[in-house]
């Protein structure tokens, strides 16, 4: 049986994040290299919160520009990280503590100040995952 592992993903204001999750995308310049598909991606704000979470998809090349995603800043993004079956948990208030200004890190329970993996049980449990009914960018 797979066990996913869990990943925790900076995601800066959240505001680009946002604008791309109706498709599934989000930006990076490089990706952990142990990150499989069916593993867990926590998205975290700055300052520590966790906003979202899903399944890791792939990994590709830019397929979509900045404007077309929605993003903003000088971020130079050159791949995209695909993902399903995502949670909106900005009012859970799952307050991470992590420090330093790694990208991706795995989750490491002895330096996370929240049970990312019992959490994630009781949110596949008792949530649904975000559906769009048109493809469009959140405001």
């Amino acid at each position: 049986m797979f066990s996913p592992n869990h990943y925790l993903v900076r995601i800066g204001d959240s505001k680009n994040f946002w604008n791309s999750s109706p498709i599934g995308i989000w930006g990076m310049k490089i990706l952990n290299r142990g990150v499989k598909p069916g593993d867990i991606l926590w998205f975290i704000r700055d300052g520590g919160k966790a906003v979202a979470v899903a399944k890791f998809k792939t990994i590709r090349g830019r397929t979509y520009t900045d404007e077309e995603l929605g993003w903003s800043g000088a971020g130079g993004w050159t791949k995209e990280i695909l993902y399903q079956d995502l949670y909106d948990i900005r009012s859970l208030d799952l307050q991470t503590k992590i420090k330093g200004q790694q990208v991706m890190r795995r989750y490491n329970p002895e330096r996370c100040k929240v049970d990312l993996i019992q959490e994630y049980t009781n949110i596949v449990r008792y949530s649904q995952v975000v559906k769009y009914s048109v493809l469009g960018y959140c405001t």
